[in-house]
């Protein structure tokens, strides 16, 4: 009882800032961690993370086996909290992984960059605002959620899955290694290379200008309103809407630029 009440008092931030009470967790198995003030996070070794918004920094683990919670690390380093499995965490059973359900639910106020790696997952209770915000993945971790961002970047590798809703005024990103990303809502300029079977479905995005760069066998397919700068290459395709001005448009090696209505 005494962790469940915990996890309700810890997210009571959920219901203020998500308005839906369904977004209350409870975790009868919840830790709490006091840790150092903190503005950016990593999480690593398949962990599940749950990321609210809300006016202090809380941390807290779960998982179904009380010895691999105990061995769950939360530290702060250089201002990033690191969440991830210690030594002896590791080797309990790498064939069973997913049988341990570890978790971190984290509260945070201001936040900067945020890293996943190791078939982490990562869901945000409600949308995230940052004046600057930085989100690398690989190692398959995945993304859900929405952001509010003035700039936002993307490093996706290694078959890495993000999926959200975003308003910005500037998105960068980076995929490779088989990533898939897509984003619905609005930016004015989006930056986007991607290679190595990497996807790209950003037709619920609309962008005011776009540069776009596809190789290796990748696909995009985006909104753009006012100018286009595209070049396609290793059989890649990039796929428009809108009917914006084609500044420049370069294909080659079976690769293809399309308009679509």
């Amino acid at each position: 009882m005494k962790n469940i009440l915990f996890a309700l008092l810890l997210f009571t931030g959920f219901v203020v800032n998500a308005q839906d009470k369904k977004s209350i967790v409870y975790d009868e198995n919840a830790q709490l961690r006091k840790v150092p003030s903190f503005t950016a996070i990593s999480v690593s070794s398949a962990i599940d993370l749950y990321l609210t918004q809300s006016n202090k920094n809380e941390v807290a683990v779960s998982a179904s086996n009380d010895e691999i919670r105990d061995h769950i690390v939360t530290e702060v380093v250089g201002g990033t909290l690191i969440i991830r499995l210690g030594e002896r965490g590791t080797w309990f059973s790498w064939k069973k992984w997913g049988n341990y359900k570890t978790k971190a639910y984290v509260s945070i106020k201001d936040i900067d960059a945020l890293t996943a790696s190791g078939a982490s997952n990562v869901h945000l209770i409600n949308t995230i605002e940052s004046p600057k915000m930085r989100i690398k993945l690989s190692g398959a971790s995945d993304f859900r959620g929405n952001l509010k961002a003035g700039t936002l970047m993307y490093q996706l590798t290694g078959a890495s899955d993000y999926k959200g809703e975003v308003i910005a005024n500037s998105i960068d990103i980076d995929g490779s290694g088989a990533s898939n990303i897509e984003l619905a809502g609005s930016v004015d300029d989006l930056a986007l290379e991607v290679s190595g079977a990497s996807d790209a479905k950003l037709y619920n995005l609309t962008a005011k200008g776009a540069i776009l760069r596809a190789s290796g066998a990748s696909h995009v397919g985006v909104t753009v309103t006012e100018i286009l700068r595209a070049s396609a290459s290793g059989a890649s395709d990039i796929n428009y809407k809108g009917n914006p001005t084609v500044k420049e448009s370069s294909n080659s090696g079976a690769s293809n630029i399309r308009r679509r209505n």
